[in-house]
């Protein structure tokens, strides 16, 4: 199925534009979640909120500004960093010579 497809699905309030969804990038958004969430309870249930957070938020989504797969991307990574522990959190936004 073509993004745009799942995209209609979606914005339709259609339960198939999640199954569609996590056919087509299901595997892309467990390969962002699997480093940022090691532990596989920790995972599943950031995989949930993933979905629900594209579910909840699909109406902001911008062809114009990006690709469907790279806001996808985006909001997995996010969502993971919110599930990381605050000193991992801060190691993974360090930035060498920046000071707040």
């Amino acid at each position: 199925m073509r993004d745009q497809e799942i995209i209609r699905l979606l914005l339709e309030r259609d339960e198939r534009g999640i199954d569609e969804l996590m056919k087509q990038y299901g595997s892309l958004i467990r390969y962002i979640i699997r480093p940022v969430v090691p532990d596989s309870e920790d995972a599943k249930e950031c995989l949930s909120d993933v979905t629900m957070r594209i579910w909840d938020k699909i109406g902001l989504y911008d062809e114009r500004k990006s690709g469907f797969s790279v806001w996808i991307t985006a909001v997995t990574f996010c969502i993971g960093l919110f599930r990381l522990p605050i000193t991992r959190f801060a190691a993974c936004i360090f930035v060498p010579g920046w000071v707040m």
